[in-house]
């Protein structure tokens, strides 16, 4: 009830402005009552993707039991009649009950086409499934399928880099990653209202994104530690500080940061966090996301890219070479500056939702 009172008042503000601005009310409270009937919270989405998780495995299960594994065309068949079956139900069925039970189709259909493919390369296989998953991506209208493909497109594109040995390519789609979540939250409204596409797609693909740049960051830190390949995590971390410093502008401006001494330790304050984690991009990566996020306005990313920063903060205290007494003083100090950093954040948050 509260998002039609609001969208009443926006459009009875914007028209009174604009006496020639035109309408149609019952269309849009259509509309309105639609997205909020089949809309389910992050809660929902979480155990709808973990019970289609579990369903997808005991479906699997089931059907190598009966012998299918035996038959490379009829396991394409099927995986290829799941997949389709996935982008039917998506674009003509919303409900979260349905979600689950295309993601456990979904699964198993990719399942089915990666083992009929075995003899191939595995490289050539992730690249085949990343394509499967953009396809799936451009013509499913679900929320749940779209998120999964997202993810499900980047996993095989990691793999095949790792197959092809050459890991350093994920700083690039990192970095891309960035850019692209970087577009989006500076550009939200104008991107809903141009094009349908993006309208009925938007919230999975930013959703999406976050996640996958933390998975990214995480990727790219893990390699640089197991030391197997010639790795440049330094990569990642350049980029982030290079997008950063092209976003504080916007920010301040957001947040109504006028004083020439203030954005000055902003920025300084950025470039020792760059300085102090050059190797391990987890930890600014996760600020710039945090910071996309407040500046969008969006609480679940917020929330999501505080936990991952609290996380990625205390393994890389973990890591380091001192003695105890000195990480939990330098624990100690990061502690009290951060709570500094949301307690500002907070002022200014609440400053802007009263705007």
């Amino acid at each position: 009830m509260e998002n039609k009172r609001d969208i009443k008042q926006v459009l009875t503000y914007v028209q009174s402005y604009k006496s020639d601005f035109e309408y149609e009310e019952e269309k849009i409270q259509q509309e309105i009552s639609e997205e909020e009937k089949n809309q389910s919270s992050l809660l929902i989405k979480i155990l709808s993707i973990f019970g289609g998780y579990f369903a997808g495995i005991f479906l699997i299960l089931a059907l190598f039991f009966i012998g299918i594994y035996k038959n490379e065309g009829a396991m394409l068949a099927l995986g290829i009649i799941f997949i389709i079956s996935t982008i039917l139900i998506s674009r003509f069925v919303k409900n979260s009950i349905v979600d689950a039970f295309s993601l456990t189709l979904i699964i198993t259909g990719f399942v089915m086409i990666n083992f009929s493919y075995e003899n191939s390369e595995d490289w050539q296989i992730a690249f085949l499934l990343s394509a499967i998953n953009l396809v799936v991506f451009l013509l499913s209208r679900s929320f749940l399928i779209s998120f999964i493909s997202i993810i499900g497109f980047h996993a095989c594109i990691f793999y095949m880099l790792f197959e092809l040995e050459v890991p350093s390519c994920i700083n690039i789609i990192v970095i891309f990653d960035l850019l692209v979540l970087y577009f989006l939250q500076t550009n939200e409204s104008k991107l809903i209202t141009e094009n349908n596409f993006i309208s009925y797609t938007f919230q999975p693909i930013r959703i999406a994104f976050i996640f996958t740049l933390l998975i990214g960051f995480f990727t790219v830190s893990e390699i640089f530690d197991y030391k197997k390949f010639d790795f440049y995590p330094w990569i990642s971390t350049i980029g982030v500080f290079v997008a950063l410093l092209f976003f504080l502008p916007k920010l301040f401006k957001k947040i109504e940061i006028t004083e020439t001494v203030s954005k000055i330790l902003i920025i300084a304050f950025t470039f020792c966090v760059f300085l102090i984690t050059i190797f391990e991009p987890t930890i600014l990566g996760a600020i710039f996301i945090l910071l996309l996020c407040f500046y969008a306005n969006y609480k679940t990313g917020f929330s999501i890219s505080l936990i991952a920063l609290i996380y990625f903060v205390c393994q890389y205290y973990y890591d380091l070479s001192f003695t105890l007494l000195t990480k939990s003083i330098l624990m100690m100090i990061s502690g009290v500056l951060f709570l500094v950093i949301y307690l500002f954040i907070q002022k200014k948050w609440f400053k802007n939702e009263k705007v």
